[in-house]
């Protein structure tokens, strides 16, 4: 090839080099400079995502860089904020799994309740492994209570009302629904259809009465005076000691004594 061909050449990859160096932002020192002001930067991290899924090399380069900072709680908040809009739309696993693992943290250094960008994010987002992750954070007794409740709380406000059911039921099956979200769950349940709610508890009791010694169940017999029809109530009392009659010594005399008063509280004609 001859020379000035080459030169050519070589002028014409150098101008395409800084035209391209001029449309892509600075994404470094933007991120350097949100780190450093957060939301007061003139720049926004929403914008690493914006075209999602299809994201250009100096978007990925910055969310690689920016999901990996060491950041205050209080950047990451900001972050998270951020970031809700993408959460929502753009089905990325990389970030659901940011939010996984800074809120898993949050919650375990006993800060949940300070990360409330997380919560709202979640909220608004829906997902399969969201989902899952809220279900999961709910139902690990190894989580502190206030994170595992916020979990829940989040997890039920996107359910219609069969949904609803069904998860409160599968729930239930655990034994592990956190408190607060046991006795709003079953206030809300019982308001919209009571004498279900206390048929499907009773058919689960009456297979396992060991689900009578939680929460979830107590909040039910006590809630069910004010909502329930006494035909219901009785319906699961019977279930109950059904159930209690089935399971010979597999319960302990104190549950069964304890169970057994419950069966006959239920049973009782309302005065």
């Amino acid at each position: 090839m001859p020379v000035r061909a080459i030169m050519v050449f070589t002028l014409l990859g150098a101008a395409f080099s800084v035209a391209q160096a001029q449309r892509e932002p600075p994404v470094d020192s933007l991120i350097a400079n949100f780190i450093e002001r957060g939301t007061l930067s003139s720049w926004g991290p929403y914008q690493l995502f914006i075209g999602c899924p299809a994201l250009k090399d100096w978007q990925e380069r910055g969310f690689r860089q920016l999901a990996s900072a060491d950041l205050s709680w209080q950047r990451t908040n900001e972050l998270a904020g951020a970031w809700a809009g993408a959460l929502r739309d753009c089905s990325d696993r990389r970030l659901e799994q940011w939010y996984f693992e800074h809120l898993n943290a949050a919650i375990r250094r006993g800060e949940g309740e300070r990360m409330y960008r997380f919560w709202v994010a979640l909220s608004i987002a829906d997902s399969p492994p969201i989902r899952d992750y809220l279900r999961g954070v709910m139902l690990d007794v190894s989580m502190p209570e206030s994170g595992r409740n916020g979990a829940g709380t989040v997890l039920f406000e996107r359910f219609g009302e069969e949904e609803r059911l069904r998860e409160y039921l599968r729930a239930f099956e655990t034994m592990r629904l956190p408190s607060e979200v046991a006795w709003g769950q079953t206030d809300i349940l019982l308001k919209k259809d009571p004498d279900r709610l206390l048929r499907e508890v009773g058919r689960l009791v009456s297979a396992n009465p060991a689900l009578g010694e939680q929460t979830a169940f107590t909040s039910v017999v006590e809630s069910s005076v004010r909502f329930a029809s006494a035909e219901a109530r009785r319906g699961l009392g019977e279930a109950l000691e059904s159930g209690l009659e089935r399971a010979g010594g597999n319960v302990s005399a104190r549950s069964r004594t304890r169970l057994e008063g419950t069966a006959q509280w239920l049973k009782r004609p309302p005065r």
